[in-house]
């Protein structure tokens, strides 16, 4: 189930408005096509905070995230249903915000929040030839983490960004 939630931030330089998580559940046989699918029995839901004076905020409240801190966001995974395999929740890493990579050690990245890769490339021209290097993190706009085979009952994953 692909649903919206809305997290607001008032503040300067930076504003955070809308986060949006997906749940990407893609099954079948080696040798078919695989396809992303939704189902009623799958839940994800999204919860973040920033610590501040040694105090955990939450981003439920109305904040002012400043440059520099970083945002812990949380996405809580249920399947009350039949287990899951290839099972990966995406969160999008805002404007104005860099991925913190060593949060999500095993995530994979996205440039354009539909291909991901654990380091998404770019083309660039060099002396005449093009190649392809590492893009910048500061580029990567969504975060895939993924569940092991067999998923059922609660998850939580988690990743950070940091604001800049």
């Amino acid at each position: 189930m692909s649903k919206p939630i809305s997290i607001f931030a008032n503040n300067h330089p930076f504003s955070l408005t809308i986060l949006i998580l997906t749940i990407t559940i893609v099954g079948g046989v080696v040798g078919s096509i695989a396809t992303p699918s939704t189902r009623d029995d799958v839940r994800l839901t999204l919860s973040g905070h920033i610590i501040r004076d040694g105090k955990q905020v939450s981003l439920d409240e109305s904040i002012i995230a400043k440059q520099g801190e970083t945002i812990h966001y949380n996405m809580h995974a249920s399947n009350t249903g039949e287990a899951i395999n290839n099972f990966r929740a995406i969160g999008q890493i805002p404007a104005g915000t860099v991925i913190v990579p060593e949060s999500a050690p095993k995530a994979e990245f996205s440039l354009d929040g539909k291909t991901f890769s654990p380091k998404p490339q770019i083309e660039v021209t060099e002396n005449g030839q093009k190649q392809k290097v590492d893009a910048p993190v500061e580029s990567y706009r969504a975060v895939a983490l993924q569940v092991a085979n067999g998923f059922q009952g609660e998850k939580d994953l988690s990743y950070e960004v940091r604001v800049k």
